[in-house]
């Protein structure tokens, strides 16, 4: 009985723990899909696959009786997305500017949709286009039910974001970075980052279908899409094919482009490329945490200027957790030592449990998950 809105592909990964926690416990959840370029299904996202074999688990289709505008502009995409093929343009511009408004979007679907499923509480993604966001914040008021923003990263509030005008009924955190900004807001409640609860990642490990028997030693790189940081990246793996040394990469863009022509179509997922690295490299992203949870070495390649800029005064900075070489040489380096000592590294466990406490309220096996489940039966009453 709580809605749940999936927009980008970083929605589904952060809302799936949640969900598959909530339904074990026979607790109705809801997807409702806000994004009309990207057709996320079962037959596309192994996570929805996986969510939708429990009866509790339930997709709803912007493809209704209820919603004709919403099917009219899907064929009117249709056309577009032939016409840019013809002309051989993404169109990103274009695709942004649709993924921005809410003008597809039913008041009146929507409003049925909450009353007739019995909806306690509807929650956002703290990323999702401001038009939108005000959108379910109208529906989430018209029928007298929480409206709840879950932040997509480690840091709370990036610096464009002002809470105070989204005003949440609850904003349900992380970890008390930038807390400042919201402190006056009774909207804060500290529960931890769901994607990194371990019980998941255990989990992910067998929706992806992990294969650990490899034995070859594996180079992990996350690139970001800036295309002179991706420059150095590909210096990186040229070096590195040049040594005969294997390496898996994916990229952690948000595309916004239709799903057959975002990168993430035909990547490895983030946990595939963790699972099948010895050490990873890569730039401050979320998904280092469950690089840190099975215990894999991560190497920051700061002495570059353009992946300097992408620190952004992150939980990573200048941690003696991790590994900063002084340049391309000393990285080189580096992945030989790890490479030829492929069974040697491990994290120093208190340091590495306070990291974890401070990004994301890791105190125990199932704190996080019983925080959310504590927190989304609490609203039942409503």
């Amino acid at each position: 009985m709580h809605l749940f809105i999936i927009d980008l592909f970083i929605s589904i990964d952060t809302f799936a723990p949640i969900a598959d926690d909530l339904v074990k416990k026979k607790k109705k959840i809801f997807f409702f899909n806000s994004n009309i370029i990207q057709n996320h299904n079962p037959k596309n996202n192994l996570l929805l696959k996986y969510l939708n074999k429990n009866e509790f688990f339930h997709l709803i289709s912007n493809k209704s009786i209820y919603n004709f505008k919403f099917i009219l502009i899907s064929y009117l995409l249709i056309l577009l997305k032939f016409l840019l093929n013809l002309l051989k343009k993404k169109g990103f511009k274009v695709w942004r500017s649709l993924w921005e408004q809410d003008f597809y979007l039913s008041e009146n679907y929507l409003n049925y949709t909450v009353k007739n499923l019995n909806i306690k509480s509807i929650t956002i993604l703290e990323d999702l286009p401001l038009k939108k966001k005000f959108f379910f914040k109208k529906i989430a008021k018209k029928n007298n039910i929480p409206f709840i923003i879950v932040p997509s990263g480690l840091s709370p509030l990036p610096g464009i974001t002002d809470i105070s005008k989204e005003n949440p009924d609850f904003f349900l955190s992380p970890n008390l970075f930038n807390k400042e900004k919201i402190k006056n807001l009774n909207s804060f409640k500290l529960v931890g980052s769901p994607r990194y609860a371990l019980s998941w990642i255990d989990q992910l490990n067998k929706i992806y279908n992990i294969n650990k028997n490899l034995k070859e030693f594996n180079v992990g790189i996350f690139t970001n899409p800036n295309e002179k940081s991706l420059n150095e990246f590909n210096k990186i793996k040229k070096k590195l094919e040049e040594m005969n040394i294997k390496f898996i990469s994916n990229s952690k863009p948000r595309e916004i482009l239709p799903l057959e022509k975002t990168a993430q179509s035909i990547e490895l997922s983030s946990t595939e490329i963790i699972e099948y690295s010895d050490v990873i490299i890569g730039y401050p992203s979320s998904i280092l945490i469950e690089v840190i949870q099975k215990n894999k070495p991560i190497i920051f390649p700061y002495y570059s200027e353009e992946l300097i800029k992408l620190k952004k005064g992150s939980f990573f900075d200048n941690n003696e957790l991790f590994y900063f070489p002084q340049d391309f040489n000393d990285l080189i380096r580096m992945i030989i030592n790890f490479k030829e000592n492929k069974k040697v590294f491990k994290y120093d466990t208190i340091k590495k449990n306070l990291f974890l406490k401070s990004t994301i309220n890791f105190e125990q096996e199932e704190n996080i998950l019983k925080n959310f489940l504590e927190f989304y039966s609490s609203l039942e009453s409503y």
